[in-house]
Order: structure tokens, then sequence, then C-alpha cells
């Protein structure tokens, strides 16, 4: 009991005169609860428990969730190398390890600005720090764990450098049970040096996707164009036969020749990207290649059909110039909507190739 309670007590307290009807009989209740809460504030608060590490020492508070796969992956990837780093003895992690992997965690729980998707900066800054720090957990691994950490290293190896020679020696050493066991150090090499050659190839994707990007943009601009000029002057962009007798829309050229032709073209082009993705190489990146290759064919699509009816339409293919029905143009408008897989097809077999290096 404190002595301000204490006081209030001997202050209150009823007189043996006025049992019956006191008019402090409430008061007890009063100087009860000021006690009660006088000693909780006079108790030791508990400190909140320090956090250490990207994720913090409170397993049970989970970090907010990513927005996109390759960062749950990289999220994955953060903890389980945070995980390592923790169960291994002889003390916790440096700060350079906890801040790249602190810095992907930030990566991986905020959302990406469109700038920032294209560009491509937000995968590679979290990659290159989960890379970096697979090394530096290599480095300060026990001989019993760096043995676990060998037939990986081997693979990454196998996989990024085949003809390396620089790297043959190192390789030699890892997969020669009787070179003794390899130093963390040498590890550590083989699996920097894979991981630069990976983080390269990924760059090298990036860059292909943003240039087939760029290149869909401007074929779609071109055919906008065409189609501006087709509204605007039907007879400049004649969708019609050789001899004018007979257009899309009627017997004379209309704003929506130009329109309708692009579309069906714009079509053929999506039904080409559609069986070109069949074909096409596993992606092992975030880029979407595939899906960016595919959305090439559809302005180009466009393109082919309104530039070959024009062809077509001069004279240039004799086998094709009879065409005198409105459904003949738009199966022509068809044909040459599919015939843009003969220049796209080229930008096909180079992304083929570059998804399979990376």
């Amino acid at each position: 009991m404190s002595i301000f309670t204490k006081g209030l007590r001997q202050q209150h307290a009823p007189s043996s005169l006025s049992t019956d009807r006191c008019p402090w009989s409430g008061r007890h209740e009063l100087i009860d609860s000021v006690e009660k809460l006088a000693e909780t504030r006079s108790r030791p608060t508990a400190s909140p428990p320090k956090t250490s590490g990207p994720f913090g020492s409170n397993r049970g508070v989970s970090t907010p969730a990513p927005h996109r796969p390759w960062q749950a992956t990289a999220l994955a990837r953060a903890r389980l190398l945070q995980f390592q780093v923790e169960h291994r003895s002889g003390g916790g992690a440096s700060a350079v390890y906890n801040g790249l992997l602190a810095d992907v965690v930030r990566i991986c729980t905020t959302r990406e600005t469109l700038p920032q998707r294209i560009s491509g900066v937000r995968v590679e800054w979290a990659w290159t720090n989960l890379h970096a720090a697979e090394v530096i957990s290599i480095r300060t691994m026990r001989p019993d764990e760096l043995s676990a950490v060998i037939p990986r290293a081997v693979d990454l190896a196998a996989k990024r450098m085949p003809e390396d020679r620089s790297q043959g020696a190192a390789l030699a050493r890892l997969t020669d049970p009787n070179a003794g066991a390899p130093s963390p150090l040498l590890v550590a090499q083989v699996v920097q040096k894979a991981h630069q050659l990976s983080d390269a190839a990924h760059a090298r994707a990036r860059h292909f996707r943003n240039l087939v990007l760029a290149t869909s943009a401007g074929l779609l601009l071109a055919a906008l164009l065409l189609m501006l000029v087709g509204w605007l002057q039907p007879a400049a962009l004649p969708m019609c036969s050789g001899d004018r007798a007979v257009c899309l829309l009627g017997n004379s050229p209309s704003s929506w020749d130009v329109t309708l032709i692009a579309l069906v073209g714009a079509a053929s082009g999506a039904v080409a990207g559609v069986v070109a993705l069949r074909r096409m190489h596993e992606e092992a990146t975030p880029y979407r290649v595939p899906v960016a290759l595919a959305l090439l064919k559809v302005p180009s699509g466009a393109l082919m059909a309104v530039l070959g009816l024009l062809v077509l339409r001069s004279g240039m293919i004799v086998a094709l110039e009879d065409v005198s029905t409105a459904a003949g143009l738009l199966g022509g408008a068809i044909v040459f909507g599919l015939a843009q897989e003969l220049l796209t097809g080229l930008v096909d077999r180079r992304g083929q190739e570059v998804l399979k290096a990376a």
C-alpha cells in the first residue's frame, strides 16, 4: 500500500456512530482501484524484443506479401539464406550480409513502378544481392557444410561456363576426389563466376525484351497512322480490286476500309502468336520474353495486311491480282496477316537463343 492510499484510508475511515449510513461507504472501492493502478504502473515493463537480421527475430510476424512471382521466389531465397547463417555456429551474420538481404526484402515487398518494370532494375538488384549473399555464406561455411554445397557449385559451373578454360582447373579441383577438400574461397569463386554469367544472360534477355516491346510500339504507331490516313482520305489508301470495281464496303473507298483490313490482319497476327507460343523454349527469367514476341505479331499482322493489299492492287503479284470480291479482299488480309511470320519468325529464333542461354 502506498503512502497516498494509506492516507486516504485514514482520512476517510467511517466512524462507529454512522456505520448504518456512512457517506464514504463507496470510497473504499475507489481507494482499492487507485492502489491497484499505482502498483501496475510501478511494475517494470518488459522491453520489446530486439530484431536481428533482415526479417527480425519475431518469426510470428510475417513480411508483407509480394506482388509478383519473381518477388515471391527471391523472398523465399532470402529467408533460406538467412536461416542457414542463423543456424551456423560461430556467430551471427555480418552487417554486409544482413544489409544485402534487407534490400531484397524491401524490393520484394513493395510495388514496382512502370519505369522500374520496363528497365528491370529491381529484378537485377534483388538477384545480384542474393547471389552476393550466397557467396558470403559459402565463404563462412564449415567443412561439413561446404561439402553439401559443392554439387551445386559444380552444376552451376557446368551450365554457365562449360568451355571456360580459366575455370577449368577450379572445376577439376572440385570434382577430383583425390585433391582433398576444397577451400571455401575456391568454391565461392566458382559460384561467384557462375552467378556473374547468369546475371549477364538475364540482362541480355531483358534488353532483348525491351527491344521487342519498342519495335511493337513503333509498328503499332505506324498501323494507327495508316488507319488515320485511311479514315481522313479513303481514296489515298483504297482497299479495292485493281480496277476499283469492288471495294471492301461498296463500289468506292470508304473511311472504314483500312481500319477493317488492319483489324483482320491484327487478328491473324494474334493467331500466329498463339501458335508460336507452343514452340517457345521454357522461360527461366521474369521478363516474359515469349509474351513480348507474341505481341510483336499483332501490329505486324495489321501492317502486313494493309501494305499487302496495296501491293496486291498494284498488280505486282500476278497470281492474286484477279481478286474482285469483298470476301477475296478479306481473305487476302488474312493471308498477309499470317505472312508476317516470315519476318517475326526470325525474331522468334533469336528469342529462343536468348531464353536458352538465360
